[in-house]
Formats: structure tokens, C-alpha cells, sequence
């Protein structure tokens, strides 16, 4: 079995036994020995593990320095882009659940998932910002340059802030369809067993290349489990006709 596999195996034997692995740390432990390889491609741009570990760390100190920590919520307002998934394990690395917004929905809509869930911080885009009127937002882009002079080791160990397994790693909200919106706690521990039951069965390689291709911000699950799984974890543009069906 080579190297790298033996390593993700190891992080998935060590979960089973119960030490408790968050999502972030089985990306992390996983990318070790292929920083150089692909982690996300979107159209022409490219990610390796490193730069989003790096990416992502710089940005999880940004939230930390907001005070974001284990037990917050934060919005996630934005476009589908390698902006995305950075911001994802940003939110988890800093200890926070992240709560996916989707741009498309109504503001109204937007507006009562942020107040149900009470949301820490609001990170966003500047052109997605008229959406929703939160009180403490973090854009991306205007705010790139307080980002980028963060460091890009990974946070040191904090036993307030950092999250543990039971602890939520997003919170989902339903279609509201038979009423309000609910929103559903989604756990670390939850997260990681289905990404290590993936890589088991049907199993993924070094090689494999998923493509997500959900037009909205969706569960991490869908964008990450090839990312556990070394894999590059692709994720497809998708045109929408008026109805919503892809074309």
C-alpha cells in the first residue's frame, strides 16, 4: 500500500477506534504527503493542498480574531468558487459551524435562516453584501488584504475555542416546504464517518476526481470527501435555465 494510503487509512482506523477526529483534521492529516497535488479544481483555477491549507488557515486566525469559536454559527454567502471550500474549513478550523446561505434564495428567506440561526459573523462577498443586512459580515474580497498578512500556519491548539466530534460542523437548513425553514445539526463525528465509509466503499483513490455539480452552496460532505480521500475534488460551473434545470 503506498505511503499515502497507508497515512489515510491509519487517520480512518484511528476515527473507528473513537479518538474523536474533526472534519478539518482528517483533510489536514490526509493532505500531509500531497501538499503539491491538485485539491479543488473550478474552470481554469486550481488548488493544491497546500495553498488550501494555507488559504485556510490564514482565514480561520481572521475569524478567530472576531471572535469566532466553538459554538458559534457563521454565514456562508457566497458565489461557488475555490473561495468556497477555503472558507469552509476556515469556519471548522476556527471551531465554528458554518451555516450555507445560498445566493439564489430570497432575501427573506436568507433573512430568517441568519436570525433563526443567530448567526456569530456573516462572510460574504461584496457583491452578494445587499443580500443581507447582517450586522457582523467578513467579505472576502474587501477584506483580502487583512487576510493575506494572517499567517498560514495552522492555529495552536485552544481547548475554549477549538470544536470537538459531537460538536456541530454545519448546520443545514430544509426546504421549509411544510412550514418555516428548520435548521439540522450536522456534527464533526457525523461528517467524518460518512467521508471514511466513502473512502471504504464504493472507495476512492489518489486519482479519483469528483465533480460537484450542485448549482447552490451545498453540505461540506459533497465538496470534501474526495478531499479527505487525497483526491482533487472538482467542481463543475453549471449553467440554470429560468426553471432551474441545468443546461
Amino acid at each position: 500500500m503506498p505511503v499515502q494510503a497507508q497515512q489515510l487509512w491509519a487517520c480512518i482506523e484511528l476515527n473507528e477506534r473513537g479518538a474523536g477526529l474533526l472534519t478539518h483534521e482528517l483533510i489536514a492529516a490526509a493532505a500531509v504527503r500531497v501538499l503539491d497535488v491538485a485539491a479543488v479544481h473550478f474552470g481554469h483555477q486550481q488548488l493544491s493542498y497546500a495553498e488550501l491549507q494555507s488559504r485556510s488557515n490564514r482565514l480561520a486566525r481572521e475569524l478567530r480574531s472576531s471572535g469566532v469559536g466553538r459554538g458559534a454559527l457563521v454565514g456562508l454567502c457566497v458565489e461557488r468558487s475555490p473561495n468556497m471550500v477555503v472558507a469552509q474549513l476556515a469556519i471548522l478550523q476556527s471551531g465554528a459551524a458554518y451555516v450555507p446561505l445560498d445566493p439564489a434564495y430570497p432575501a427573506q428567506r436568507l433573512a430568517y435562516m441568519a436570525t433563526d440561526a443567530d448567526m456569530a459573523l456573516l462572510v460574504t462577498e461584496s457583491s452578494l453584501s445587499d443580500l443581507l443586512d447582517w450586522p457582523h459580515s467578513l467579505l472576502l474580497d474587501l477584506d483580502a488584504a487583512s487576510i493575506a498578512s494572517r499567517s498560514g500556519a495552522p492555529l495552536s491548539p485552544d481547548a475554549t475555542l477549538d470544536a470537538r466530534a459531537d460538536d456541530p460542523a454545519y448546520v443545514i437548513y430544509t426546504s421549509g416546504s411544510t412550514g418555516q425553514p428548520k435548521g439540522v445539526v450536522v456534527p464533526h463525528r457525523a461528517v467524518v464517518n460518512f467521508l471514511t465509509s466513502m473512502a471504504r466503499e464504493p472507495g476512492m483513490r489518489a486519482s479519483t476526481t469528483c465533480c460537484g455539480r450542485a448549482r447552490s452552496i451545498t453540505r461540506l460532505s459533497r465538496t470534501c470527501r474526495a478531499t479527505c480521500a487525497r483526491s482533487a475534488a472538482a467542481t463543475s460551473r453549471q449553467t440554470l435555465n429560468a426553471e432551474g434545470r441545468a443546461s
